[in-house]
């Protein structure tokens, strides 16, 4: 056993080093045992890379400018730099007829449509595991009709629970419901810029509410 087994290996690492000498490193991974292709073939990097999401789609903005035209605002914005974004949905904000266009129009432009739980609980002392599991099992059923609807979770306020026994009981139902974590790796605090845009307008609600471009 143990010669075939050596003879196997020979013909495959000869195999693999006659064959990428002609096939580019992209086509040669596909036709190689992975040990073999980890040892003979370079390896090839990957550019640094980013992922755009965003959370809690409204229909109420507080501002002149209303959900609808801010909606198409940053979808073409988007569509303009051929991005794909994952969009963590809170049902309590769109759970209405005007909230499923909203979120239609970001499913059919073909951005991810994730659960950010139904009522944006704080996972605290005040909020028991039970109360939260039913909370985002409730937001399924929002998300559960759009074609792009993803089975990733994002936390309200990123908490996790303030005890290990609460955490690890949410992260078994997570895996269970074949979910992963939508996770922030770079915060940009558009809230707090967002939030400085509403107060503008709502003291001085005839200045153009137009982007302006930075250089």
């Amino acid at each position: 056993m143990k010669r075939r087994r050596f003879l196997s290996h020979v013909i495959k690492s000869a195999s693999a080093t006659v064959c990428s000498q002609f096939l580019p490193p992209p086509f040669a991974l596909l036709f190689f045992h992975k040990a073999v292709r980890q040892k003979f073939l370079p390896t090839i990097p990957r550019a640094p890379s980013s992922r755009l999401t965003l959370d809690d789609p409204t229909l109420s903005l507080g501002s002149v400018l209303k959900c609808q035209e801010a909606n198409s605002r940053i979808l073409k914005a988007i569509s303009e730099r051929d991005v794909r974004a994952a969009l963590f949905v809170c049902g309590m904000r769109v759970d209405e007829a005007d909230g499923a266009k909203l979120i239609t129009a970001w499913d059919q432009a073909g951005h991810l449509i994730c659960n950010h739980s139904y009522s944006h609980k704080f996972y605290g002392e005040q909020t028991s595991y039970a109360d939260f599991a039913v909370d985002f099992l409730k937001n399924e059923k929002v998300i559960a009709p759009y074609r792009n609807r993803t089975a990733l979770f994002r936390y309200p306020f990123l908490k996790e629970g303030d005890t290990a026994e609460k955490r690890d009981r949410f992260r078994a139902l997570l895996k269970e419901r074949g979910y992963r974590v939508g996770h922030v790796t770079i915060d940009a605090s558009d809230w707090y810029v967002s939030q400085r845009f509403v107060d503008r307008l709502g003291k001085h609600p005839k200045l153009p509410s137009r982007p302006i471009a930075i250089t």
